[in-house]
């Protein structure tokens, strides 16, 4: 008895697995993944529409471009930015600028924008997989 029973749960566990949607196959972390590599996605194209300019394509600006600012540009694909590495700090540089050649870009970009350029910023001093 306790055999059948057993033997009748596995089968209703792999018809679930079986006629499951796809999508409900995925964990919360495959959500989690593909919606933070979405931001990402987001942030490189706003960082290379707004940001690459003076930073650089990968977040080491060129020489020449360095040279033109006093201070120079800040390379942003290395870990430990002057102005802080927390996606606040990054926030903040981007919303309010540096009082430098970094402008802000509060009137340009919306806060969520901001957050994604943010996010981006920080991936560039990572390792990549």
């Amino acid at each position: 008895m306790v055999r059948v029973f057993i033997i009748s749960i596995l089968i209703l566990q792999t018809a679930e697995l079986v006629f499951a949607e796809p999508t409900a196959l995925h964990s919360n972390a495959d959500s989690v993944n593909v919606e933070n590599g979405a931001r990402l996605a987001h942030g490189k194209k706003l960082y290379e529409k707004f940001c690459a300019q003076c930073h650089g394509l990968e977040g080491q600006p060129t020489a020449e471009m360095s040279d033109l600012f006093n201070p120079p540009v800040a390379p942003l694909n290395a870990f430990g930015y002057k102005y802080g590495n927390t996606l606040e700090g990054i926030s903040a540089s981007i919303k309010n600028g540096r009082g430098t050649a970094m402008l802000s870009f509060r009137d340009r970009l919306s806060q969520s924008q901001i957050e994604a350029v943010a996010r981006y910023v920080e991936s560039l001093s990572k390792p990549q997989p």
